[in-house]
């Protein structure tokens, strides 16, 4: 037994390092390792960066935030929060009625593009602030997520698409997605805007790309930009839907908490990665999803909004507006 046992342990390990010893099969530092050889590496997380707008109670005195201060997000139902940190020293002015704090996400990832207006607290008290909040183009650079296997494998594979002469679309593509912070790249090079015309659609861990993410885009395929190429890097679209479901359980099953944690299970699904297409909602999906965490405690699901699937244009991400869940026995 003790041999057996060796036997199927060198054959496991065998099996792994073959492969591993190729890209299509590859995967977390064995991948790593064989991009390594096309020159490519994985995509490191980064941290959200933004603006947080402050308003005076009294015009006539002036507000200083110093550097170092932690703002953070309302608790969440989960009770998950998210806190910033002010980057540099701020003045208001006397006669100012707001002003704007530059701050950067305490940690990386995804998780801290929070939505408008919930970082409202501030972890050391400010005199004469009358509110603070995250308005809308707070974001000035995303936050991202590391870079997942599959998306790193077909980024390394398509290292060859850079070798070509004259710009490709697949070139443009490996290129601009190479800039940490993309999600993912669309090019339309079949002359969208006249002759000669390339449009490049960058998303982002947010759904759209904001200034600084576009324009460090832009810089990346400066070298390898057509002479005569009309080139527009914009950013993709999102497109909010409103979701309404009821949760069917027995007479009998206690409905305690159930409201709140599928919510956040229906947020979870929305959040945006490369996990799911993006532009599209299927909602045989929708309901897997959120039954599979919560199987033991109901019945049934019926999605009664949106009604019917929804698939948009490829430059296009879906997001979640509002979501409502209800409760009915059986």
């Amino acid at each position: 037994m003790i041999f057996l046992r060796i036997k199927i342990e060198l054959l496991m390990l065998i099996r792994k390092i073959y492969l591993g010893m190729f890209v299509k099969s590859s995967n977390e530092e064995w991948l790593d390792n064989k991009a390594e050889d096309y020159g490519k590496y994985r995509k490191q997380a980064t941290k959200t960066e933004g603006y947080l707008t402050i308003e005076k109670l009294d015009m006539e005195k002036e507000l200083i935030v110093p550097k170092g201060y932690v703002f953070k997000t309302l608790a969440s139902i989960a009770g998950k929060e998210y806190r910033f940190i002010s980057t540099e020293k701020t003045i208001i002015k006397a006669n100012e009625d707001k002003g704007k704090i530059h701050i950067l996400a305490e940690e990386t990832g995804s998780k801290y593009n929070v939505p408008l207006n919930s970082i409202r607290q501030s972890l050391i008290h400010i005199e004469n602030v009358k509110n603070l909040t995250n308005e809308e183009g707070w974001l000035i650079k995303e936050g991202s997520d590391t870079e997942l296997d599959e998306s790193f494998r077909q980024r390394t594979l398509n290292t060859w698409a850079e070798l070509a002469t004259h710009s490709t679309a697949l070139k443009y593509k490996n290129v601009a997605e190479s800039v940490e912070g993309v999600l993912y790249v669309i090019v339309n090079d079949m002359h969208p805007r006249g002759q000669g015309t390339v449009d490049i659609v960058v998303a982002s861990y947010n759904g759209t790309a904001g200034e600084k993410l576009l324009k460090d885009v832009e810089n990346s395929i400066e070298d390898i930009k057509g002479v005569y190429d009309d080139v527009l890097v914009k950013s993709a679209e999102t497109v909010g839907v409103d979701v309404n479901i009821v949760l069917y359980i027995d007479y009998n099953a206690s409905e305690q908490g159930l409201k709140e944690r599928a919510i956040e299970y229906v947020k979870g699904y929305f959040e945006i990665s490369n996990k799911r297409e993006l532009n599209t909602l299927y909602l045989s999906e929708l309901i897997f999803y959120v039954r599979k965490n919560l199987d033991e405690e109901i019945t049934a699901i019926k999605v009664v909004e949106p009604a019917t699937d929804v698939k948009l244009e490829k430059d296009k991400v879906i997001i979640l507006n509002q979501v409502n869940v209800s409760i009915e026995r059986v």
